[in-house]
């Protein structure tokens, strides 16, 4: 018998992972002197590309 694979897009259902990665920004980019709350209001639901 073969393996069997299955993969789970769980970003946004199971794990939200946009305020954590809106707080990396912060942390990495101190000089966006922006509060968490507006990033992420201002860019949810972006493309990475997009905010970058």
């Amino acid at each position: 018998m073969g393996n069997l694979c299955v993969l789970f897009d769980l970003d946004g259902t199971l794990v939200d992972s946009e305020t954590l990665c809106n707080q990396a920004f912060l942390d990495l980019l101190p000089q966006l002197n922006l509060p968490l709350e507006q990033i992420t209001e201002q860019y949810r639901g972006k493309k990475l590309s997009y905010i970058l």
